[in-house]
C-alpha cells in the first residue's frame, strides 16, 4: 500500500546494481539488477513510498514499485546488449526532486 505522505519524509536515494553476464551464441549480454533505497532525514528506512524507474529518460512499461518495510525497490533482469550503455534512473513520484541516476554499460 503507497503512503502518501512517506514521498514527502525522504531524505535520500540510493541507486546500486548487480550484474551477470550471459551467452547465447555469439551475443553477450550482462543482467543487472537495480535496488533503489530510501531513507528519511534519521537514516532510516521509507516504506511505501511509489517509484517511477527511468530507461534513458523513458518511463519503464513495466509496471507500478513502491519500497517495501526496507525502503528498498528493486529492478531485476534489466538486459544490456555487450558495449550499449544505458542509464536508469529512479524518481519518487510524488516528490520527483528526489532521484538518483545510473548509467552501465553491457
Amino acid at each position: 500500500m503507497v503512503d502518501q505522505n512517506a514521498a514527502s519524509r525522504v531524505e535520500s536515494v540510493e541507486l546500486t546494481s548487480t550484474q551477470t553476464q550471459s551467452q547465447m551464441g555469439t551475443i553477450s549480454t550482462t543482467i543487472f539488477a537495480f535496488t533503489a533505497t530510501l531513507k528519511d532525514r534519521d537514516n532510516k528506512p521509507v516504506p511505501g513510498v511509489a517509484l517511477e524507474w527511468l530507461y534513458d529518460g523513458m518511463q519503464l512499461p513495466i509496471g507500478d514499485w513502491q519500497t517495501n518495510a526496507d525502503g528498498e525497490a528493486h529492478l531485476d533482469k534489466f538486459n544490456v546488449h555487450q558495449g550499449q550503455k544505458a542509464e536508469i534512473k529512479v524518481v519518487v513520484r510524488d516528490n520527483p526532486d528526489k532521484s538518483k541516476t545510473l548509467s552501465v554499460t553491457g
